[in-house]
């Protein structure tokens, strides 16, 4: 065995010989062979340069400091940067140790661990590169194809970069660069990405086992491999044992701890992409400057709540999907500080094709959740919540037809306050009170509240800026309930913890108006025509609460704030299909009630919302029905060249159309005149019986013998 054993070292150490001869022959005459110009041409490293971050390389924290996760798909460490002197000890001796162990005595190449390297490839079935740090760092800056002419020019890279640079800042920048897999760089974040913690707080084992992860970080992955890793950790430890770098009764402690990975969540179970996706738009449009600073820019965004809420949210979407509820979008602001807390946009588990597509910015139909800012507006124009007005059947023309416009239950309910009407979310109130206000006027408020996606005329939207038909998304509904949250001052809402880049603040609506909707959306009793009292609506703290659903249940939304967040959600489904009758006062809030809930532990503001409710109402009522008193006389139905059928299943004697004239007072008689048949009444409305042909229309109003008005010809058609 001896003689075996005797002969193979006499055979490595001819071929040690030869390789020590015909080596520095190949350099030489690949040196020879290439010409000085291509030489030039290769653009040789003699610098620590790495490419300047584009916009997607900024590294964005939460608003503790920690990174958010989809920043580790950033090629290169640009802001995650430890310097030589806080690396710890062990850390740096077990990489250089593992890596380079004449490092400090070298000049770029390492012949004798070049050799070493070749005698363990020809010894064994795996394969070692033998590559110095300094090497590896113009493998890091420069990457070349592996060949043995890459070989070479990284060798005069590196001998040519110890030229000119000291060798402790080439081993911190290798510190701070070299590759730990997951597309993670630098000693820093592999720290957190195999062990769930910063560098100090890693004990010496896990120090050591991180300088060993950098051969092999695929096949020596803690959460993967742990078999491997702790196998190749007890040789390595031993090494350094018998390198006299560690005693071995440290190294025993160090073997005998239990190595355990409790690597960072990943991206996709923090659901941060599409808030990240955001954010680094707003950089780019606020040109703060950022990339020159090569700083991690802190967001608002708290891990916790955004964790806590995205479980929630994922929940309610299977909850839910049998109602056709194929995405949902969450949000909640602390707007005292204007800050975004949370952001989630999910899809549902049979829709993960539109996962990628960011539902709080995609603009949806509000429905109701617009009218509180209508009413606010009519506060400022002198209303109060103790106006009346009368909800009752209302048409409008459209093309040869009528629109015939109801509530949410179908039902009306005559003369009511302005603050049951809002409570009620009632549609009939909100039309008339838009008249009142003036559709360019309501327009304009709502575009100064960040509504920017009404970007058509107020002649488009007509009614339907009452009844919130023009799209809005999550994201700018946000900032105008925020509005109304902090008595009537719109601001951009704020997504960096420490860059002051607001572009101002404007008072759209006066503080008491804000406090009276405020007050009326907190108001449980006020509700409780539509809602009932003891509804999905009522919190244990004074919060304020309003929900919209749009035509045909596609969208289903709910806003509410309490004395410190403000939260809110929208479901439904981003192909426009109609949802299974969902709406805002249903799924939107039960999933409010375990927000709020869920928020407990993080509110530190608790206080009433309304300070002094006695205070905000008007109770003189001395102002006019709103809708009726006051208005010129004018007849509504019938619309000129209005068309109408008679249906052929009904008998015609039971077939009738509604006329109706605005504006008289009590004792005002109105002659109706069609053709040549007169009819009279004290009422502002007749029942006429519908006869086929074409028909001109005239009505006449008298008040004590005396002609007041008297429309013009109104031309209708029945078929």
């Amino acid at each position: 065995m001896k003689q075996i054993t005797t002969k193979h070292r006499l055979r490595l150490l001819k071929n040690r010989k030869k390789i020590l001869l015909v080596f520095p022959v190949c350099l030489i005459l690949w040196l020879l062979y290439v010409p000085a110009p291509i030489i030039s041409a290769l653009n040789l490293e003699r610098t620590l340069t790495i490419p300047q971050p584009e916009l997607q390389d900024i590294v964005l924290t939460d608003v503790f400091d920690n990174p958010l996760s989809p920043a580790d798909t950033i090629n290169w460490n640009y802001f995650d940067h430890v310097k030589l002197a806080e690396v710890p000890h062990l850390l740096k001796t077990s990489i250089i140790e593992s890596e380079d162990r004449r490092f400090y005595t070298h000049y770029g190449i390492d012949l004798r661990g070049k050799l070493s390297a070749l005698k363990a490839t020809l010894g064994s079935s795996s394969r070692r590169g033998g590559s110095t740090i300094s090497e590896q760092v113009i493998r890091i800056i420069n990457p070349r194809p592996r060949t043995i002419k890459s070989k070479i020019l990284e060798m005069i890279d590196s001998i040519l970069l110890e030229s000119s640079t000291n060798k402790d800042q080439i081993l911190e920048f290798y510190l701070n660069q070299v590759p730990f897999g997951g597309n993670r760089r630098g000693i820093s974040r592999g720290s957190r990405y195999y062990f769930g913690r910063d560098l100090k707080d890693l004990n010496d084992t896990e120090l050591i086992a991180l300088s060993v992860i950098i051969q092999a970080p695929s096949r020596l992955n803690p959460g993967n491999q742990p078999e491997a890793l702790v196998k190749k950790l007890d040789t390595f430890v031993k090494t350094l044992v018998k390198r006299k770098v560690l005693e071995e009764e440290k190294a025993n402690i160090i073997l005998s701890k239990k190595l355990l990975a409790t690597p960072s969540r990943p991206s996709d179970e923090q659901n941060t992409d599409h808030f990240l996706r955001f954010a680094k738009s707003e950089l780019k449009r606020i040109n703060a400057g950022i990339l020159s600073k090569n700083i991690p820019v802190a967001t608002t965004l708290n891990p916790a709540i955004q964790n806590d809420l995205d479980i929630i949210l994922k929940s309610a979407l299977n909850t839910y999907s049998g109602d056709g509820v194929k995405n949902s979008a969450i949000m909640v602001m602390d707007y005292n500080k204007n800050e975004i807390k949370a952001w989630l946009s999910r899809a549902g588990p049979a829709y993960q094709s539109t996962k990628d597509i960011d539902a709080s910015l995609v603009p949806r139909q509000p429905g109701s959740s617009l009218k509180p800012f209508l009413y606010a507006l009519s506060f400022d124009k002198g209303k109060s919540p103790d106006s009346i007005i009368v909800d009752e059947a209302l048409t409008n023309t459209v093309g040869f037809g009528l629109h015939y416009y109801r509530n949410y239950s179908s039902r009306f309910y005559g003369s009511l306050l302005l603050n049951e009407a809002l409570a009620n979310s009632l549609n009939i109130p909100a039309i008339k009170l838009l008249r009142f206000c003036g559709y360019e006027d309501y327009l304009n408020a709502l575009k100064k509240l960040g509504l920017n996606s009404l970007n058509k005329g107020a002649d488009y939207y007509s009614d339907g800026l009452a009844l919130g038909s023009g799209e809005v998304t999550l994201y700018e509904m946000m900032g105008a309930y925020a509005t109304l949250a902090r008595g009537g001052i719109y601001k951009r809402p704020r997504l960096f913890r420490d860059l002051s880049i607001e572009t101002g603040q404007t008072q759209v609506f006066s503080k008491e108006s804000t406090s009276m909707i405020t007050e009326i959306l907190s108001d449980r009793d006020a509700r409780r025509l539509e809602f009932g009292r003891d509804s999905l609506l009522h919190y244990s703290q004074e919060t304020a609460v309003k929900t919209g659903t749009s035509s045909e249940h596609r969208d289903a939304w709910i806003f509410a704030y309490n004395s410190q967040y403000l939260v809110g959600i929208w479901m439904g489904a981003l192909d426009y299909s109609a949802t299974n009758k969902m709406s805002g006062a249903r799924g939107p809030a039960l999933i409010l009630k375990n927000i709020f809930k869920t928020l407990e532990p993080y509110t530190t503001i608790k206080k009433p919302i309304v300070s002094d409710r006695s205070k905000i109402r008007n109770t003189s009522n001395t102002d006019n029905v709103i809708g009726n008193s006051n208005e010129s006389i004018k007849v509504i139905h019938p619309t000129p060249n209005l068309h109408l059928a008679i249906h052929p299943r009904i008998p015609e004697n039971n077939q009738k159309f509604r006329f109706l004239i605005s504006g008289i007072q009590t004792g005002d008689m109105i002659e109706w005149k069609i053709g040549k048949e007169i009819i009279k009444t004290e009422s502002d409305h007749l029942l006429w019986q519908l006869r086929r042909g074409k028909h001109f229309v005239r009505a006449r109003v008298l008040r004590n013998n005396f002609i007041v008005h008297e429309s013009s010809k109104i031309p209708i058609i029945v078929k």
